[in-house]
């Protein structure tokens, strides 16, 4: 996955204009809601918010990309560093064909 763009003048309000390191907030922002990322590291530089981590499966990958990018200020996510698990088996689905006389 790499690079996300979002308008920046839209979603929460974290940090002000005193905070040394708003990468910090973000990750305590993730954090707090996705206990799903490992080793969770967030920088920004210039409304580019970087995420790097390993997610311990694609629902909390998902979620802490639209929880970064849900910054005021943040206009781009990079993920290319997050780390999700590997695609697993499809599962087999199995479809009946409805015949006549079949009821609910």
């Amino acid at each position: 996955m790499g690079l996300l763009d979002f308008a920046a003048d839209i979603g929460k309000k974290l940090f002000g204009d005193d905070d040394d390191d708003p990468g910090d907030k973000i990750r305590d922002h993730i954090e707090e809601d996705n206990p799903g990322i490992e080793g969770l590291n967030v920088s920004v530089e210039d409304g580019v918010a970087k995420v790097s981590g390993k997610a311990k499966d694609q629902s909390a990958f998902e979620k802490a990309i639209l929880m970064a990018v849900n910054v005021f200020g943040v206009s781009e996510v990079q993920a290319d560093e997050l780390e999700a698990p590997a695609a697993t088996e499809e599962k087999k689905v199995e479809f009946y064909e409805i015949q006549s006389g079949d009821t609910l």
